[in-house]
């Protein structure tokens, strides 16, 4: 008996053990952002977001990572400017940690929580996972003249109100329902307009004397809402090993050539899959450059990207109806009523 509660109590011990080395083995993540985070503008606001990789003992994690960055969830009441953006994802791709810093360089498209997911190996062998979030804030420009707007349509819902409470009009009255139309007609859709470009070239490629580079892409377009894809192969060539390498992603608004996304990635034998989510409907320029660490070399190959935008969902256009209803209705409402109040009075005083 005493025999099997030794084995019992050498098992718990073990399992405990266990347990701290692979508490021990924790991956955490702390964000830094250039410009301060209280300093971007969504959709404007070109940001160096740093990941610091850490284990559980304080080290920097070294070597492949995998970086998933998801948009902010839908927002309960008031929308965004890019509805298909909400809770989808805008990177997924490989990258390498150097004393624990990760560098990604995003334009961040809509207000919110962004979720950063970062996937790793440490040394001891384990695959671990870390979570963490940043919250950009509202452009502060936008929510002035969204309040104005606001304001706005109360006066004139207020200025409606007044005329049909003491003339009932029913001139007023079709004007009235005309703004309503006006309001729903409104444009609500993906940035960008229609804009001819011709379909990317789906596949390229460079050689050098060590290695090859395929690269190819899912699609000939990318549409707003949809995650972009593209491979790499890269092919040691005549038994050489790899120079020591990173290629450079960039993806750039033609239309300002602003930046929208500038990431590294490992060059590495094999094949790589990669996706970033391009959310406005214009044509982006997608540039690769392949850098040496040695030399200091690089060779850069870009293609003119079309993004296809397209409408907000039914629901979306409801809710922004409605959001601009309430202010112009409430402003008629009050006015009706004071008119009628007004009228009133007049008419009791013209008896007495």
């Amino acid at each position: 008996m005493k025999r099997y509660l030794w084995l019992c109590l050498l098992v718990a011990l073990a399992l405990v053990g266990g347990a701290r080395v692979r508490a021990a083995s924790a991956l955490t993540v702390r964000i830094t952002t250039n410009p301060p985070v209280q300093a971007i503008i969504p959709d404007e606001t070109f940001t160096t977001t740093t990941l610091d990789l850490r284990d559980a003992e304080g080290n920097p994690i070294e070597g492949l990572v995998w970086l998933h960055l998801a948009a902010p969830q839908p927002p309960r009441l008031l929308g965004t400017d890019f509805p298909y953006v909400e809770g989808s994802q805008l990177l997924d791709i490989p990258a390498l940690a150097q004393n624990g810093r990760v560098e990604v360089g995003l334009v961040y498209p809509i207000r919110g929580a962004y979720t950063f997911d970062v996937e790793a190996q440490l040394p001891n062998g384990d695959r671990q996972h870390a979570r963490a979030t940043l919250t950009i804030g509202e452009n502060p420009a936008e929510r002035r003249n969204f309040l104005a707007l606001l304001g706005g349509l109360f006066g004139v819902g207020l200025a409606a109100g007044l005329l049909i409470g003491r003339s009932a009009s029913r001139l007023l009255v079709l004007a009235a329902c005309a703004l309503l139309a006006g309001l729903w007609s409104a444009p609500v859709a993906a940035h960008g307009g229609e804009h001819e470009t011709p379909p990317a070239e789906n596949e390229w490629s460079y050689e050098t004397p060590t290695f090859r580079i395929e690269g190819a892409f899912d699609a000939t377009e990318a549409v707003v809402g949809t995650p972009f894809g593209f491979h790499l192969n890269v092919i040691p060539l005549n038994n050489q090993p790899l120079p020591a390498g990173r290629i450079l992603v960039e993806a750039i608004h033609t239309e300002d050539e602003k930046p929208i996304y500038r990431f590294t990635m490992p060059l590495q034998a094999g094949h790589t899959h990669a996706a970033m989510h391009l959310f406005d409907g214009a044509p982006h320029r997608l540039r690769f450059t392949v850098l040496y660490d040695e030399t200091g070399e690089s060779f850069t190959d870009e293609t003119i990207l079309p993004v296809r935008g397209v409408s907000p969902p039914f629901w979306v256009k409801v809710r922004a109806l409605l959001i601009l209803l309430t202010p112009l209705l409430a402003g008629m409402l009050a006015g009706y009523g004071l008119a009628r109040r007004t009228q009133r009075r007049l008419l009791a005083g013209a008896h007495v």
